[in-house]
């Protein structure tokens, strides 16, 4: 039987979400920590990673993101000889910090008022960064993640 390796790279933000692995298609279970345990600090946590045993042959691997319509496909081959170790990383980190930076902006408009003109500013520039936000995710919906194939593993 001949291995492939999904596994998570190393992230540059705090908090991890789990992502779905399918194979051709198919979903074959969920990489990462779900429920109480994805909630707690993961400091210094060791990347998530899969080994699945399957027959040699060539493989469509999907990542999905647990929000359904973010995911990535690669199409690798996988030999007897050595596992083929897929490294998926998300690539958005910019994109994020600026959707987190507009929605701590809202949460504290909540409790403050703004005077005029500011409050118009304020919900023009806000409301046209979530826009452009929800463009970009939307654009990348199906090449969210970003693969390496790495080689003697």
């Amino acid at each position: 039987m001949a291995t492939l390796i999904v596994r998570e790279a190393k992230s540059r933000s705090p908090f991890r979400l789990p992502h779905m692995i399918c194979l051709n298609g198919r979903p074959l279970g969920v990489l990462g920590k779900i429920g109480k345990e994805a909630l707690k600090p993961q400091l210094k946590s060791v990347p998530a990673q899969a080994n699945i045993a399957l027959p040699a042959g060539r493989y469509t691997v999907r990542i999905q993101s647990m929000i359904k319509w973010i995911s990535s496909t690669i199409e690798l081959d996988v030999s007897e000889t050595q596992p083929a170790v897929v490294e998926f990383d998300h690539k958005e980190f910019w994109w994020d910090l600026l959707f987190l930076g507009d929605i701590i902006a809202w949460i504290v408009q909540l409790f403050v008022t703004f005077d005029n003109p500011w409050n118009i500013v304020y919900e023009v520039v806000s409301n046209g960064a979530f826009l452009i936000w929800l463009i970009h995710q939307f654009r990348i919906r199906n090449k969210y993640f970003s693969f390496k194939v790495l080689k003697d593993e």
